[in-house]
């Protein structure tokens, strides 16, 4: 019986020792791996911080887009086919040299009022829906941002793209869009200073008459 007993300690000793040599190596490579992977985590985090504030940084020296809408593409054979008959049967005294005198003195002066935050100076130039759209973009622009709405009249170049017609077949009415993209920059060296526009115009004719031409869309936006 004394020998079954002797016998039986010593599998007893060497479970309890596997078992602590067990639990002593997985305790070792859990230290270890912990310290293995400590480091990378720092590493990780450090540059996801650093490029979160450099895309933050350069999201506010870049403009976003004031207003959405315009068309993406265009044709300029239906383009002069609708100039033609803007010309010869709604408006015939209207000439595009003269449109366009007249929409680059609206560019600066609309600009101008969006830099200020002049909302007030747009009323009669931009129709009332589109200023509320507006109000709520710029306010919302930094300071770099609004400095990129103020076009620069030296650099500016731009030209008329479409032309949209919608007439009334019961009378002489008729609704005639304009639309004109252009570019300026303060510096043609700095490529975030390089800014993109969109305009479209609006005339009204009842009776064969023409109102005032007005803005019902103005975008701004960085163009790289």
């Amino acid at each position: 019986m004394l020998f079954r007993l002797k016998k039986c300690v010593l599998p007893i000793q060497m479970r309890q020792l596997v078992m602590f040599h067990t639990n002593n190596t997985a305790q070792l490579k859990i230290k270890t791996i912990y310290h293995l992977r400590e480091p990378k985590y720092s590493n990780i985090i450090n540059p996801s911080l650093n490029v979160r504030r450099l895309l933050h940084s350069e999201n506010q020296s870049r403009l976003p887009p004031l207003m959405f809408g315009y068309p993406k593409q265009w044709n300029f054979f239906e383009a002069m086919q609708l100039y033609f008959i803007l010309n010869s049967s709604i408006d015939p005294e209207f000439r595009i040299q003269d449109f366009i005198i007249g929409a680059h003195q609206a560019l600066i002066a609309i600009s101008t009022a969006l830099n200020m935050r002049d909302y007030e100076a747009l009323n009669g130039m931009v129709k009332e829906k589109a200023i509320k759209i507006l109000r709520h973009r710029v306010d919302r622009l930094t300071p770099r941002q609004r400095e990129l709405l103020l076009i620069d009249d030296e650099s500016l170049v731009f030209l008329p793209y479409f032309i949209k017609l919608r007439r009334n077949k019961d009378n002489n009415d008729a609704v005639v869009h304009i639309g004109i993209q252009g570019l300026f920059t303060k510096s043609f060296l700095d490529r975030d200073s390089y800014v993109y526009i969109h305009y479209i115009f609006e005339r009204m004719y009842k009776n064969g008459v023409g109102s005032e031409w007005i803005v019902r869309l103005v975008s701004h936006t960085s163009f790289w």
